[in-house]
This record gives C-alpha cells, structure tokens and sequence, in this order.
C-alpha cells in the first residue's frame, strides 16, 4: 500500500516524536516510523524506568528508618514493584502515542528503509 505524506519522521524517540507532532501542529501531514516502542531508549529502557524502581525502593526504605512504623518482616514485593514500573511506562506510552494522534500524525510500526529521495520503504 502507497500513501503519500508531506513529512516522515523515523524513529519514536523523544526527538522523533517531538518534531513529528511540530509538524502535525503546523498542518503537515506527518508518518512517524518505530521499530520498537514509542518514546525511545530514555522513556523504555534508561532514565524513566530506573527511576521508578529507585522510587520504590526509597519508599521502602523510608519506611524502614521510619520511628513509628514497626515491623520485622518489611519487605520488597520485586514482582509488584515491576508491575508498577510496567504501569508507569504504558502510561506514558500511551501519552505520547495520544498527543502524536490528537496532532494528525499517523504511526506505523515497523522497520523503515529508504528506497529513494522521495520513498520509504516500512518493514
């Protein structure tokens, strides 16, 4: 299948998505291509899962130097504490792909290959 767009932006990443919902603002009809998952190596896999998990953790051990919570099985659920992370970032997926929508700019999935100067080829 063959559509034509005035701009196509490779890869979902913060810069990516950023520009790709610019150009959506402006009126130009936009693709954005992501192999992967939108939002890039930062929101997926670096600064904002670590964080969240680091999150935890300062919770429990707040709650461990706490004075008036006493308890001596306190303890870290790992399981819970990744289904919370998984949350967060579904959220924050789910943001991005929402403002990449409500800007105009259609997303594909897919891996994005030049073909020419005027063609991109999605895998």
């Amino acid at each position: 299948m063959s559509e034509q767009y005035q701009a196509i932006v490779i890869g979902g990443g913060p810069g990516g998505y950023v520009a790709a919902i610019r150009l959506g603002q402006h009126g130009i009809k936009t693709l954005l291509i992501e192999k992967d998952m939108l939002g890039g190596e930062c929101l997926n896999r670096g600064c904002i899962p670590s964080k969240a998990l680091i999150h935890g953790v300062n919770v429990f051990w707040a709650a461990k130097r706490s004075p008036w919570i006493v308890s001596e099985k306190l303890s870290v659920d790992f399981e819970r504490l990744q289904s919370f992370k998984n949350g967060v970032l579904r959220r924050l997926r789910a943001g991005v792909k929402y403002l990449l929508e409500g800007n105009g700019v259609k997303v594909v999935e897919g891996e994005a290959r030049l073909r020419s100067e005027n063609r991109v080829l999605v895998k």
